[in-house]
């Protein structure tokens, strides 16, 4: 399971990265975690930028 964890990660690593380049780096590693399994649902993102 992709989890709660890899996903902090994700956006720990990229934290001053705007919030497009946030989803775009999400969706690849969602993509590269499942490999050739093809993509059965939907994925939605929602970043928010603290100001």
């Amino acid at each position: 399971m992709f989890g709660k964890d890899r996903l902090r990660q994700i956006v720990t690593q990229n934290n001053n990265a705007a919030a497009a380049e946030i989803c775009s780096r999400v969706i690849d590693e969602v993509a590269h975690f499942c490999g050739p399994a093809p993509q059965l649902d939907d994925i939605t993102l929602i970043v928010i930028s603290a100001i």
